[in-house]
C-alpha cells in the first residue's frame, strides 16, 4: 500500500518542479492556469524625454516716447591761467625788501621786490645838476645866436651837450625805477624765489605772476566734431570740485595736432573771485545739434554678445528684441539715447536673464519715474543752473 502513495508523491513533486522551471509550452501553461496578460510595452532607454514647456519669465517694462534733445559733445580738459609772466631783474642789486607773498592776489603795478639803491640816487642827483648847467649854457648860446654874436657851430654844440645831459638824467631815473620791481597786471603771485639779502644779477628771475580772471579751459576736439564748434559758442564746464562755469569758445585751432589728429580748443569763463585755479580737471560740454531721443534708465542698458551697446525691448507676441543705441547725454533721470522706435517698450528689470527672441510676460514698471513723462534737456543756461553749487 505504501508504494503507490510514494510513487504518486514523487510524480507530484516532479510535476511541480517542471512547472516552476518554465519548460512547459505556452499552451500547456494556458491550459493549466489560463491565458497570461499582455506584457507592458518597453521604452527605448536611449530616447530623450520630451521637455515640458518653460513658463514665460516676468520682466518689468516701460514705454518711452521720443523728445527733441540737444546733442552735446563732452570733452575732458583742464583749466589754464589767462596769462603768465616771469618777472626778471633789469639791474643788479641786493634785495632789501619783499613786498608780496606767494599765493597772494596783487593789483596791477603793485610793488613786489625792492633792490638797494646804492649809488643810483647820487648818480641821479648829479645828472640832474649837470643837466641844469647844460640848460643854462644852451639858453645863453641860443640868445647869442639870435643876436648874431654866436656861430651855428657853437649853438649846435651847446644843444648837443644839453641833450646828452638830459639823456643821462633819463638813464639815471630808469636805474632808480628798476630797483622797484612791479606787477605788470592784476593777478596772483605764483612764485617768488628771492628773499631779503639775495643778490640779483641783471636777468635773474624775481617772481611769477599769473592772471586768473578770466580763466581759460583747454580741451581737444576730434575731426568728426570740429565742424560743430564755432567761436563764441556757449559751453558748460564742470570742474572736479563740483563747481560749474558758463564759458564761451575763444579759440579753435586751424591745424590738427599731428600725434592725436585733434584740434586744440580753448574756452574763457569769468573768475572774478579767483576761486578757480589753473590746472584743474574739467569736463567741457558743448551743444552740437538737436535730435529726437528716448530717455531710458541707466539699468536698462545692456551689451550684445559682440559688445554692441543697446536696449532690450518688447516685440509683438511678447518676444524679446534688441535695439542698438547711441548715447546723446547722461542725466539724473536716465540716459538719452537714439536708435529706438517711437514709441518703444523697453525692459527695465530682468533684461539680464532673457535673450532676444525669448517669450516673456511683461509687467508695467511701477516706479515713480515711470509714471512721470521725461523732460528733455532745455537750453544750456537752464542745464548749467541745475548743476550750479
Amino acid at each position: 500500500m505504501r508504494s503507490p502513495r510514494i510513487i504518486a508523491a514523487v510524480i507530484a513533486l516532479a510535476a511541480v518542479g517542471w512547472i516552476g522551471s518554465g519548460q512547459l509550452p505556452d499552451d500547456a501553461l494556458d491550459h493549466l492556469f489560463g491565458p497570461a496578460d499582455e506584457p507592458a510595452p518597453t521604452t527605448d532607454p536611449t530616447a530623450e524625454p520630451t521637455p515640458a514647456p518653460m513658463p514665460a519669465m516676468r520682466v518689468r517694462v516701460r514705454q518711452v516716447s521720443a523728445a527733441a534733445v540737444e546733442r552735446e559733445l563732452s570733452l575732458l580738459g583742464h583749466t589754464l591761467e589767462n596769462r603768465q609772466v616771469v618777472l626778471k631783474a633789469e639791474t643788479a642789486g641786493r634785495v632789501v625788501e619783499v613786498l608780496a607773498a606767494r599765493g597772494r592776489p596783487i593789483e596791477a603795478d603793485a610793488a613786489l621786490v625792492r633792490l638797494a639803491l646804492d649809488a643810483r640816487q647820487s648818480e641821479l642827483d648829479h645828472a640832474r645838476t649837470h643837466l641844469a648847467q647844460r640848460e643854462i649854457e644852451f639858453a645863453a648860446a641860443q640868445n647869442l645866436a639870435q643876436k648874431g654874436f654866436n656861430s651855428e657851430v657853437r649853438f649846435a654844440e651847446a644843444r648837443a651837450a644839453r641833450d646828452a645831459a638830459l639823456a643821462a638824467v633819463v638813464r639815471a631815473e630808469r636805474e632808480v625805477e628798476r630797483t622797484l620791481i612791479r606787477a605788470p597786471f592784476a593777478g596772483v603771485v605764483a612764485d617768488r624765489p628771492v628773499e631779503v639779502g639775495d643778490y640779483l644779477a641783471d636777468g635773474d628771475p624775481v617772481a611769477t605772476v599769473v592772471e586768473l580772471d578770466p580763466i581759460r579751459i583747454f580741451g581737444a576736439v576730434g575731426e568728426r566734431n570740429r565742424d560743430g564748434v564755432t567761436l563764441g559758442q556757449p559751453a558748460r564746464v564742470a570742474l572736479i570740485t563740483g563747481r560749474t562755469l558758463a564759458a564761451t569758445v575763444s579759440y579753435l585751432a586751424p591745424v590738427a595736432t599731428p600725434e592725436t589728429r585733434t584740434y586744440r580748443l580753448e574756452l574763457t569763463a569769468a573768475n572774478s573771485d579767483g576761486a578757480v585755479a589753473a590746472g584743474m580737471t574739467a569736463r567741457i560740454t558743448l551743444p552740437i545739434a538737436r535730435a529726437p531721443a528716448h530717455l531710458v534708465p541707466h539699468s536698462a542698458l545692456s551689451l550684445a554678445d559682440d559688445g554692441t551697446l543697446g536696449v532690450k525691448t518688447v516685440e509683438p507676441g511678447n518676444r524679446v528684441g534688441f535695439a542698438a543705441v547711441a548715447i546723446l547725454s547722461d542725466g539724473r533721470d536716465g540716459v538719452w539715447v537714439t536708435g529706438l522706435a517711437d514709441p518703444a517698450t523697453v525692459i527695465t528689470v530682468g533684461h539680464e536673464f532673457v535673450a532676444p527672441g525669448a517669450r516673456i510676460e511683461p509687467v508695467v514698471d511701477p516706479s515713480p519715474q515711470a509714471d512721470r513723462r521725461p523732460r528733455p534737456p532745455g537750453a544750456l543756461a537752464d542745464a548749467a543752473a541745475e548743476h550750479r553749487p
